[in-house]
């Protein structure tokens, strides 16, 4: 990743340990509710977006105002796509906005 003009390396993967249903092990430390029975508050859609002269499909998320607790929330509106590695494309929020612009799809191993 480059930020400011500087490459920046990030972390390698990081297992999660799901259940049978897929949903992720534990408690929300909000309110107590088991992961795989918490509400998603977000909201989910579709959107292409034209990266590296390539149309994408994306899966779009947009943070819910309030959480599981009533409490406000920071917004941030992700994209992804399984067709770039790390399947982030483009992330904006009130504090910063960063995208992909360019990729190399590698085949899975």
């Amino acid at each position: 990743m480059s930020v400011g003009g500087s490459d920046v390396k990030t972390p390698g993967q990081e297992r999660v340990v799901r259940d049978a249903g897929g949903a992720v092990d534990g408690k929300c430390p909000l309110c107590r509710t088991a992961f795989k029975d918490h509400p998603d508050l977000g909201t989910w859609g579709a959107e292409m977006l034209k990266l590296d002269g390539r149309d994408l499909a994306c899966t779009t998320y947009e943070s819910a105002v309030l959480n599981c607790v009533g409490q406000a929330t920071p917004w941030v509106r992700l994209w992804y796509s399984r067709d770039v590695p790390g399947h982030v494309v483009k992330m904006t929020s009130a504090q910063c906005s960063m995208s992909v612009v360019k990729y190399e799809a590698k085949p899975r191993k």
